[in-house]
């Protein structure tokens, strides 16, 4: 007896493209998550670098690391000053639509030359 094929291809083609938008759905959440953590680095580098400018200044580094990260649409999650070195961690949220806005996180450090 033969079976009849009729209609398979139309089911592999449903698998591929299936296949395929899940593919595509993973690199755009994976895009969007990536571009939140260069937002972030970028951010967090910059709120460290104005705290230890504050720092030298004799002014308060947090308040100035707080400033800073609104003004870049980041969050200051924790601001901590070391001897002259200051700790920052900033987040920005990552737009994924319907699946939310995770925090992505990003520890920064800036302080004097020499220092650990």
């Amino acid at each position: 007896m033969r079976r009849d094929e009729r209609g398979s291809a139309t089911l592999i083609m449903l698998a591929v493209a299936m296949l395929l938008l899940s593919v595509g759905l993973v690199a755009v959440l994976w895009a969007a998550v990536s571009t939140a953590q260069h937002q972030a680095a970028a951010a967090a580098d910059l709120v460290a670098l104005s705290a230890a400018q504050a720092v030298v200044a004799g002014e308060d580094p947090c308040a100035a690391a707080r400033r800073i990260a609104a003004l870049q649409a980041a969050e200051l999650s924790d601001c901590r000053l070391d001897g002259e070195v200051v700790l920052v961690v900033t987040g920005v949220r990552a737009e994924l639509g319907s699946l939310g806005r995770p925090l992505v996180t990003v520890a920064a450090r800036a302080g004097p030359v020499g220092q650990p």
